[in-house]
């Protein structure tokens, strides 16, 4: 399905799409779409499109959603080689995963974000309802955000946009927040984040944020990279 909505570079505030938004994201679209338009832009892109890289996020980016419920699902890692012996240190791949959905979700209400559905919650309401709702922990929505950040005049990707719509409809959410890639490098650890309409099936916002280098694996940079992901909804 053909969309006119777009996704583009917004400097620190992440990539964005104008579809129908918090007032917080409408201003810069509507700039940034006009610029396109002035320019000979805005046609579809061709499907060997490079993925545009995606900009480390500035704090309060996301701040109008601090007021409503978003649903949060479980974080997914990069595919990267384990600089960091984090496999053997913080017990593998699913040890980790559980881990950081839990410091995230601490870190969140912390910041006083406890209408949001944590992934947490999110996959305990999957396994009550295993006939029409997918194990939120088996999904890699990575590949899909980057397919919709090539050629954004489309809607995300099937099966996920069905998925997301089903998991979404059990609290009545409009938006979720996917934790989409997690890469831990002794140069630099990266959280990529995107914001998915999951009604119109459209990648609102994508954006990361990022930790100091690290030479060895320590829980602490969980801790960092969460404080920063908290940063863009509700900064310290």
């Amino acid at each position: 399905m053909r969309s006119t909505n777009a996704v583009h570079p917004v400097g620190g505030r992440g990539y964005l799409s104008p579809v129908p938004q918090p007032r917080a994201f409408r201003g810069a679209a509507v700039l940034l779409a006009s610029v396109l338009l002035a320019c000979g832009g805005g046609g579809p892109a061709p499907a060997n499109a490079p993925v545009p890289a995606v900009p480390t996020a500035v704090p309060g980016v996301l701040a109008r959603f601090a007021g409503q419920s978003l649903m949060v699902l479980p974080v997914t890692l990069h595919p990267v080689a384990d600089s960091m012996g984090w496999r053997t240190a913080a017990g593998g791949e699913v040890a980790l995963r559980t881990r950081t959905d839990s410091i995230l979700e601490q870190g969140f209400r912390e910041r006083g974000l406890t209408t949001w559905i944590y992934a947490a919650q999110v996959a305990r309401t999957a396994r009550r309802n295993p006939t029409y709702l997918v194990d939120p922990s088996t999904l890699r929505p990575a590949l899909a955000v980057r397919a919709a950040m090539r050629a954004p005049d489309r809607n995300l990707s099937e099966p996920l946009a069905s998925q997301l719509r089903a998991l979404a409809g059990t609290s009545g959410v409009r938006y979720t927040l996917l934790p989409t890639d997690l890469e831990l490098r002794t140069d630099g650890t990266r959280l990529t984040l995107a914001v998915v309409d999951v009604r119109l099936a459209q990648v609102a916002w994508v954006g990361n944020v990022a930790a100091a280098p690290r030479a060895a694996w320590d829980v602490a940079v969980l801790s960092d990279l969460i404080n920063r992901a908290a940063d863009l909804v509700v900064p310290r």
